[in-house]
């Protein structure tokens, strides 16, 4: 082989060498920052979450056939009816993954047997759950 290619092929490959390290070592800082991004982001929303938990229920919706005491909550009910008709009926929904997360778009207006059936949620723990608050 020519030693003046090898040369060559030495250099372009040294070269090419570095070029990829200063890019993996900008890669690697940018993705350290969003990872710090990502962890504050993640505290932010946590924080949120307990205050939120933390407030009273919003009334939310038309409350007319909400339950009364003896009454049954029932898969017919907007979330805004169950969340109005008992003080501790959002930590119910919260509990078994309905509502509480910011991954779910459920809405007020959202009739709890299409959200039950949308995310995949156990109908009768939730329901049990509901029902045990009129009762107490």
């Amino acid at each position: 082989m020519n030693p003046f290619l090898f040369t060559a092929f030495a250099i372009s490959f040294s070269v090419a060498l570095i070029l990829v390290w200063r890019r993996q070592s900008r890669i690697t800082k940018e993705m350290s920052k969003y990872q710090e991004d990502l962890i504050s982001v993640r505290a932010h929303v946590a924080a949120s979450i307990k205050e939120f938990q933390s407030r009273p229920a919003p009334i939310m919706g038309n409350t007319q056939n909400a339950p009364e005491k003896g009454d049954n909550f029932n898969l017919d009910m907007s979330i805004g009816e169950v969340i109005a008709s008992h003080p501790q009926a959002q930590n119910v929904l919260a509990d078994n993954h309905l509502g509480g997360c910011t991954s779910c778009a459920v809405s007020g207006e959202h009739k709890l047997g299409d959200a039950i059936d949308e995310y995949g949620i156990d109908q009768n723990a939730l329901l049990t759950g509901l029902n045990g608050l009129i009762r107490t």
